[in-house]
Parts: structure tokens; sequence; C-alpha cells
């Protein structure tokens, strides 16, 4: 009896270390998904700031600029549009860019800016080709003098993403694996350590479900207890 009580000692150790080895590739394997999901919401989010600037020209009238904002609010490509007059881009860019704090209508006499529109699109259509698509009508239309795409910006957010995306996954896979390969092992030492009871109730004529069921008991034991 106490033979058995110290050969079964080893065999519960190992189980447990099995047990636990698991679980902590587990909980990493879930830390990992979990950056995944939040780094695709990030991006997500930053690129529905991303879009086009469409500018003005000195002969718009309000009728361009009505039809305008009636495209935007009907547009499905569009998150989110802003209309500035020539009065607010001038005082962005002097808070901005005048170091000094002179106007750039101090040294010019004029207000050298014009209207525009900044328009950020959703998420799925922040690409070069998307904005491509979307700009080219643009620029037939009247009213407008130039539209500005944020075309590297997209280009590296995307790149960001996808480089992001791959390494996460390949974490994500590794540690799936050597889960697997963890839980296999611990299958097969619990087998081993039991191969003698398992032979000799094969002898007496046990079935294999009857055969089975401790090991599934023990093994559903196992994966409950970590989480508790």
């Amino acid at each position: 009896m106490k033979n058995n009580k110290k050969n079964s000692l080893p065999i519960l150790g190992s189980q447990l270390t099995a047990t636990v080895s698991v679980a902590l590739v587990l909980l990493v394997l879930g830390i990992v998904s979990l950056i995944g999901i939040a780094a695709k919401n990030a991006g997500n989010d930053i690129r529905s700031r991303i879009g086009f600037v469409v500018i003005l020209s000195e002969n718009a009238t309000d009728a361009d600029i009505a039809a305008l904002k009636s495209r935007w609010a009907a547009a499905p490509y569009v998150a989110e549009a802003k209309f500035a007059d020539a009065e607010l881009v001038l005082k962005r860019w002097n808070e901005t860019m005048s170091a000094d704090g002179d106007s750039i209508t101090e040294l010019l006499g004029v207000n050298p800016f014009f209207p525009e529109f900044e328009v950020a699109v959703k998420s799925e259509y922040a690409d070069t080709e998307s904005l491509e698509k979307i700009v080219a009508p643009l620029r037939k239309l009247p009213g407008i003098s130039e539209i500005k795409m944020q075309g590297d910006m997209v280009r590296s957010i995307n790149a960001t993403v996808s480089s992001l995306t791959i390494i996460l996954s390949a974490i994500a896979l590794a540690l799936l694996l050597i889960s697997f390969v963890l839980i296999n092992n611990t299958v097969r030492l619990t087998v081993y350590a039991r191969r003698f009871s398992i032979h000799t109730m094969k002898l007496v004529g046990a079935t294999a479900a009857f055969i089975r069921r401790p090991f599934v008991i023990s093994n559903i034991i196992q994966g409950v207890m970590p989480h508790s």
C-alpha cells in the first residue's frame, strides 16, 4: 500500500505540472487574442479618421457648398464631414504655424485660404484604391479647386496593422500548438501511469467505456481546477 502511494506521488506531480503548463499557455493565448482584438479595433478607429480634404475654389457658390453637404450626407463611405470657411482655415493656420504671433494676413494683406471640407471615410474604405475611386468623380464637380488625399498615412497604417495581425496570429498559432502538445502528453502520461490497471480491467472483461470513464472525469476536473 505504501509503495502504491509512493509511486502515485510522482505521477500526480507530473500531471499537476502538465495541467498548470496548459493553463498558463491558454492564459497567454487568451491575452494575445485580446491584444489582437484591441489592435484591430484601434486600427479601425484610426482608419475611420482618415480621408481627404476638399478645397473649394475662389468662385465656389453657396449652392455648390450646399450640394457638397448633401452629397456627404448621402454618401455611404462618409464617416464624418466637417466644413470650414476661409476665416476658420486661417485661424487654424495661425494657431499651428504662426510661431511669432504674426498673422499671414498681415504679411500678405489678404486671406489666402479658401473654404474646405474635411471628409473622414469609414474604415472599410480607408485604403488607397478606395479613396482614388471616391475622389475621381469629385474632381469634376464645380466649385472644387483641389483635393488632398492622405495616401501616405493610409499606406503606413494599413501596413502596420497588417504586420501586427500577422505577428499576433503566428504567436497565437504557436501557443495553440503548444497547448495541444501539452494536452496530448498529459493524456499519454495518465494512460501510461495506469497501464497495468487498464490491462487488468481488460482481462476481467471491462468495456472501453468503463475504462475511459475515470480518464474523462479526471481530465475534466483538471481542466476546471485552474479556472476555479
